[in-house]
């Protein structure tokens, strides 16, 4: 692994959104319901109308399945495990990033005596997904099942979860009982990674390529200084240190590098001007990706990196430092950066 890519690693390692748990509980109201296999047993009840055009007590029969149907059910209800015997994680596989899919997985862990069949509902933000994801999840008596859905990011910023919904039958699928999780929680969607990786490693590879070019046809541009070396043929004046040359009865002439540990300052404009959408996203959203590839470079080659993000006051200013703390700092500032409806000031 590479050392620009350690940090990076180190950084997103903890932007990932940390695992909610929680019991399951009923709501105030009714929380049971009928299975499916409950209406095909009602269902097949009817079979006893057609003997009783002609003989009128296949009728009492009819009742008597609508009886033992419901006694069916009643006992597939009182064997299903109770809310407070349940629990409900969600989990996530990555860090939520503008624009590119990532999965969450939903987990029930069953603690009670029959296994069952638990479809979920999770109660996510329209700005991750257009449709709220319903999975069915499979827990046996004692262990766990999960499930995962993907989602894909529109904005970025802060995103509310809120609680997840069960509806759960045991395998007779007779009976059914209802209950939520309270596993809400603020999320916060950050810049797309996988854009700015792309062009990191295309910024990186230019810089070594212009680094290689002057190094070997231009030793002498940079003004941080290195060595001392004897003066040759072709160097230029201005870099001869006197001091040595006096110490030395020779010419003697300062060799410089290309200047590290510079201070780079990233600055963006909110304005209005950059709400315009260019093929879904908007200019900001591409400003910020462009603002997150250069930070990584720059910290990358040993610079200092600052941000400044500015509309009719600045939203979010992060001082110049280094390393994989500070690249994470200006992940969460850049998440946060927004347009505004008016002229940047």
């Amino acid at each position: 692994m590479s050392a620009a890519a350690r940090p990076r690693l180190a950084a997103l390692g903890q932007l990932v959104p940390a695992a909610r748990l929680a019991q399951a509980e009923t709501g105030r109201g009714w929380s049971a319901g009928f299975g499916p296999r409950f209406y095909l047993l009602l269902l097949l009840g009817f079979v006893w109308l057609a003997p009783a055009w002609w003989q009128p007590r296949f009728i009492y029969a009819m009742f008597a399945w609508d009886a033992l149907a419901a006694a069916l059910w009643l006992w597939d209800l009182l064997r299903l495990p109770r809310a407070s015997q349940l629990a409900v994680s969600r989990n996530w596989t990555g860090p939520a990033a503008f624009g590119t899919v990532s999965l969450i997985s939903l987990a029930v862990e069953n603690h009670g005596a029959v296994g069952i069949y638990a479809r979920l509902v999770d109660d996510v933000p329209a700005t991750l997904r257009k449709t709220p994801p319903d999975v069915e999840v499979r827990a046996s008596t004692g262990l766990s099942g999960h499930a995962e859905y993907p989602i894909r990011p529109a904005e970025r910023g802060d995103a509310h979860f809120g609680r997840v919904y069960l509806h759960y039958q045991s395998v007779f699928r007779i009976a059914e009982r209802w209950a939520t999780a309270e596993l809400s929680q603020t999320v916060r969607v950050y810049p797309n990674f996988e854009e700015s990786r792309r062009a990191m490693l295309y910024l990186i590879r230019s810089r070594q390529v212009q680094l290689e070019k002057r190094l070997k046809r231009h030793r002498g541009f940079g003004r941080e200084f290195e060595s001392l070396r004897e003066f040759r043929e072709g160097d230029e004046y201005r870099d001869i240190c006197w001091t040595a040359t006096a110490r030395r009865a020779h010419l003697v002439t300062k060799v410089h590098q290309v200047e590290r540990s510079q201070t780079v300052w990233i600055v963006l404009d909110t304005g209005r001007l950059l709400r315009a959408r260019v093929a879904g996203p908007s200019k900001l959203d591409y400003a910020v990706n462009a603002a997150l590839s250069l930070a990584q470079v720059a910290l990358y080659s040993g610079d200092n990196v600052g941000l400044i993000a500015y509309g009719r006051r600045i939203q979010q200013h992060v001082s110049a430092g280094r390393g994989s703390a500070h690249l994470r700092a200006l992940i969460e500032r850049l998440a946060m950066v927004h347009t505004e409806p008016f002229e940047a000031n």
